[in-house]
């Protein structure tokens, strides 16, 4: 979990900052042996509920076994931040402000790409 470093953010009223407390879930999917991170956090009680994007941003949602949320925020290559909502009003909030426009500009690129694909024929 070290590895993460400032990525862990937290999503309370409107806000994002710094997570200061680590849920114990987490710090086990992250200790464990299984390769894949999915099947860990699901051996530690969290559920995949959604995912966003295709090529370029990547959205992954977990209700975590306290009822709250998990949302993964990739780019091509990494994740960019770890999201963590408590509460549901949060979570919808997170929904309309954050992801909303997120998704809606990678769907733009991705657009955009395939556009430039047709047009040159490639890829």
């Amino acid at each position: 979990m070290a590895t993460l470093g400032k990525k862990l953010l937290k999503y309370s009223g409107g806000q994002l900052a710094l997570l200061t407390e680590i849920p114990s879930w987490l710090d086990k999917a992250g200790a464990s042996n299984e390769d894949d991170w999915e099947k860990a956090l699901k051996a530690e009680g969290c559920e995949h509920v959604d995912k966003f994007g295709t090529e370029g941003e990547i959205v992954d949602i977990y209700r975590t076994p306290d009822e709250g949320y998990f949302v993964e925020i990739w780019d091509v290559f990494r994740p960019v931040a770890y999201v963590f909502i408590e509460q549901v009003y949060d979570y919808l909030r997170f929904r309309i402000e954050i992801l909303k426009p997120l998704v809606e500009l990678s769907d733009r690129i991705d657009e955009q790409a395939q556009r430039e694909i047709a047009k040159t024929g490639v890829r």
